[in-house]
């Protein structure tokens, strides 16, 4: 009974996405449109609260469903900040409640979130994605996120590129707090048994690079990139 009422309140917001998503005037008004589509994804991320692992199969279809159509949403949306942030809880529940069924569609959702990661917000969220998914599969991982580790550390180094010599305390906590997200994310993927993702076919050219930042976190100044720009900017 309580998986049938689930599945009932859960369909409706995935028929709502997809009536939104085919709007004609989708584009029009991407503010509009984005909360009104960022709030299904948080009612479909909360109610998946129920079930922090292997939901029964009747829900597993509901909620694998709404995965897809989810992508389609930030794929669409990606530049509005509120879908970007609705995303992110949701993969974050999603993790949870579907387990390894859940490792497919990641790579589709981290492409489009990495590619408006501009703010410190979005830094924190696709870190702690990464960072979560290291976590729950361990060397798992690795095919979820072997496109988007070196794409991350892009942009990580992308928000702190500056061309003041001397830039103000606030910009320099802000720096330190957003190079932090990338030790964070390598040091998961270390400590979690994904280190593979490292030196897997896409990622191994950057590598020499990845070490660089992590020694140039180690021993440099706040604000200084080091000798990174090369491969990863």
């Amino acid at each position: 009974m309580q998986v049938r009422s689930a599945t009932a309140v859960l369909t409706p917001h995935v028929q709502s996405i997809e009536q939104t998503l085919r709007d004609p005037n989708l584009t029009s008004d991407v503010e509009a449109f984005g909360e009104i589509l960022s709030i299904s994804l948080l009612a479909i991320a909360q109610l998946s609260k129920g079930w922090q692992k292997n939901p029964p199969e009747e829900l597993q279809r509901v909620l694998t469903a709404a995965m897809a159509v989810c992508r389609n949403v930030v794929v669409a949306f990606a530049k509005s900040p509120l879908v970007r942030n609705s995303t992110s809880v949701l993969l974050q529940r999603m993790i949870l409640s579907l387990g390894h069924l859940v490792l497919e569609f990641l790579p589709g959702f981290l492409g489009p979130l990495l590619s408006y990661c501009t703010l410190e917000e979005d830094v924190l969220d696709c870190s702690q994605l990464m960072n979560q998914t290291c976590i729950k599969f361990k060397e798992g991982a690795c095919p979820a996120i072997d496109s988007s580790v070196v794409v991350f550390l892009q942009k990580v180094l992308a928000i702190q590129l500056t061309s003041d010599v001397s830039p103000p305390p606030h910009l320099i906590t802000e720096q330190l707090s957003i190079r932090k997200q990338a030790f964070s994310t390598l040091h998961h993927i270390v400590t979690n048994k994904a280190t593979a993702v490292l030196y897997s076919d896409t990622n191994v050219g950057s590598l020499n690079d990845v070490l660089k930042l992590m020694v140039d976190g180690a021993v440099a100044v706040p604000g200084r990139l080091g000798g990174l720009r090369s491969t990863l900017s």
